[in-house]
């Protein structure tokens, strides 16, 4: 979905773009981990990595449940919004859940960006890949549009200065 250039929307889903960047550059990783002569782009792509999945992605789990899902819900203050707390409760426990399947991974990539051997579980990192592109799918085609349609542009603001705080 498209939003606006300077909708808060627009840059949560600019993030989960990112975030499925690095996913695939997580799989590549760890199909070349142990390539002759990958020893300085794995170590620059880990980095890459590490840097992502350790601040970005944390910073948006955490803008979200600060600032967008309380708006989403003051949307609909009105009603009673059984069905957006649930779905705001499911996407916080996911993300608690991606956040741990990533601590399990987070030291292989700690060790490849320091120049060290590490071994890598394919099925654990498929599974973090996996949960993370149907994270971010249900959020795209759900959450966002549902986003877009509800909270209104005023809030949009307040939404928007809440991030940068």
């Amino acid at each position: 979905m498209r939003f606006g250039a300077a909708s808060p929307l627009r840059t949560y889903s600019a993030c989960h773009a990112r975030t499925l960047d690095q996913c695939a550059q997580l799989r590549g990783l760890v199909r070349n981990a142990d390539h002759p002569g990958m020893h300085v782009k794995n170590q620059a792509i880990a980095r890459g990595i590490l840097m992502h999945f350790d601040s970005a992605e944390m910073r948006n789990h955490a803008e979200e449940e600060r600032c967008l899902f309380p708006a989403l819900l003051d949307s609909m203050a009105a009603a009673d919004p059984v069905c957006l707390r649930e779905m705001t409760r499911e996407l916080t426990g996911e993300h608690r859940t991606l956040e741990g399947m990533w601590s399990l991974l987070r030291a292989s990539v700690v060790q490849v960006a320091h120049g060290l051997p590490a071994r890598f579980c394919a099925d654990e990192v498929e599974a973090f890949i996996d949960a993370s592109l149907r994270h971010i799918e249900f959020e795209e085609l759900q959450l966002l549009p549902m986003a877009a349609r509800l909270i209104d542009g005023c809030e949009l603001v307040r939404l928007r200065r809440a991030m940068n705080t």
